[in-house]
């Protein structure tokens, strides 16, 4: 079992529904917050990753997973804009201003919202949604000057990956 870390929390699917959580760490985080019902699952887990929450492997597959038609995260139509998307830079915005000066965290999640920012003005450029892409690109530099920057060093990691996935 991989270690839970920002790269596959953020990027990959955290694979919440295939980790045990004791209530005592439930408590301890208080709870799922229902701020981000697309995406709850990488929330809590994100969560669990930035207060430090110790892990064990079991030693065991205990779970396998399938897309189905009726998902809301891995199954989406030609031309639509997955939900889960915004609720990303969503949470981002969120856990940067609940990250004090932990530097880590703070990198990591500018950069995320940098990545989701832009997977999701293009996804509504596919949809035909010009002028509300330009309208987030635009918030996006008007937020974080630097955005440009990240996108760029984004789509090259997106392109290695491809190259060698």
């Amino acid at each position: 079992m991989t270690a839970l870390n920002f790269g596959n929390v953020l990027d990959d699917l955290p694979l919440c529904n295939s980790r045990f959580f004791h209530r005592s760490v439930i408590a301890e985080l208080g709870g799922i917050n229902a701020e981000f019902p697309e995406s709850s699952d990488r929330e809590f887990v994100l969560h669990a990753l930035i207060a430090n929450i110790s892990e064990d492997y079991l030693g065991m597959v205990v779970a396998e997973l399938r897309v189905h038609e009726g998902s809301h995260t891995l199954h989406h139509k030609a031309n639509s804009i997955p939900p889960y998307i915004a609720e990303h830079i969503r949470m981002a915005d969120y856990w940067l201003g609940h990250t004090g000066g932990m530097a880590s965290p703070r990198a990591a999640l500018t950069s995320w919202q940098a990545r989701e920012t832009l997977r999701l003005a293009v996804f509504t450029w596919r949809s035909g949604r010009r002028a509300e892409a330009m309208v987030l690109i635009m918030r996006a530099i008007g937020r974080n000057p630097a955005w440009p920057l990240q996108v760029i060093s984004t789509i090259t990691a997106w392109r290695r990956r491809r190259r060698t996935g």
